[in-house]
């Protein structure tokens, strides 16, 4: 097999597994995950705690959840 048709046959794989990960992945999954990058954000000292009190920490998540649904193209 020539290295083009390794690379045609490599990239081909990739996007299919990305279409099948897509596949899996709902609106409820992103949420979580968005959940998550907050919870390690203000863990890491990246977001403040005290901007819970102040509900930003609801505005990170809900950009981060919009991120990745547009990124993943889930509804």
């Amino acid at each position: 097999m020539h290295r083009l048709e390794k690379n045609i046959l490599h990239h081909a794989n990739k996007r299919r597994e990305q279409r099948q990960i897509k596949n899996k992945l709902t609106n409820d999954d992103t949420r979580d995950i968005a959940i998550r990058c907050v919870d390690k954000l203000i863990k890491l000292n990246l977001l403040d705690k005290r901007l819970l009190d102040l509900n930003y920490s609801w505005e990170a998540q809900d950009t981060i959840h919009d991120i990745l649904n547009k990124s993943l193209d889930i509804n």
